[in-house]
């Protein structure tokens, strides 16, 4: 079936009007590289990962967490992925292969029990918790918000004291990831610039860059 004439000259119409607003993905320019939407060059330089994001990474985190505070669809992001991931707590399943202890099913059954108990006198605990205001299923939500919401987030694994209740030394304590940062510079206030060994507070090995160490203010630098 023939389209009429009138349709024709609408559906050229239309494919030039796509040209002209979508022809910044198709090598319209003179050199054969795109142009942007606006119709000037879209100047888009090739970098590392490290120079597209850390550079704008403070800004960022203070407009992610401003989201997270006031806007209903981000609170709702936030929320959504933190019951569908960790829901009331994720908890260990102690599964010891007896086939490789050499152990008989009651002693498996057994060792199962007692792993059971002692971890949850441990996880069920505030005192788990370096300012013991936590435990460890808390812990986790609280974790997966601060990735969610500043893309980073530290846990460190001090000793705590002896209790009547805690017989368990380990406790947790969360570093907001602003508090990982380059050392002070020559400037005072001012964070030394990134470089070659540090970016963003961590600290790489100079021929493998795998990282060997993490830079951590003693105060959140926002702390007023």
């Amino acid at each position: 079936m023939k389209l009429p004439a009138h349709s024709l000259r609408r559906l050229a119409a239309h494919q030039a009007q796509g040209q002209a607003q979508f022809g910044a993905f198709s090598g319209l320019g003179a050199d054969g590289g795109p142009l942007s939407p606006m119709g000037g060059r879209w100047l888009a330089v090739p970098r590392s990962a490290d120079a597209d994001t850390v550079r704008s990474l403070g800004r960022q985190r203070g407009e992610s967490r401003e989201l997270a505070r006031t806007n209903p669809i981000a609170v709702g992001a936030i929320a959504t992925n933190i019951n569908r991931v960790v829901g009331t707590g994720l908890q260990p399943v102690f599964s010891p292969v007896r086939e490789v202890l050499g152990w008989t099913e009651e002693q498996a059954s057994e060792w199962k029990a007692i792993a059971s108990r002692e971890f949850s006198l441990w996880a069920d605990s505030t005192e788990c918790d370096y300012a013991n205001e936590r435990n460890f299923y808390d812990w986790q939500a609280l974790v997966l918000q601060g990735r969610l919401e500043s893309g980073d987030c530290f846990t460190v694994l001090p000793d705590g004291e002896l209790t009547s209740t805690q017989p368990y030394r380990l406790r947790l304590q969360l570093l907001e990831a602003d508090r990982v940062g380059n050392p002070m510079g020559a400037v005072e206030g001012q964070a030394a610039a990134d470089g070659a060994l540090a970016v963003g507070g961590i600290r790489r090995h100079p021929v493998t860059g795998r990282p060997v160490a993490c830079h951590i203010y003693r105060h959140h630098p926002g702390d007023t």
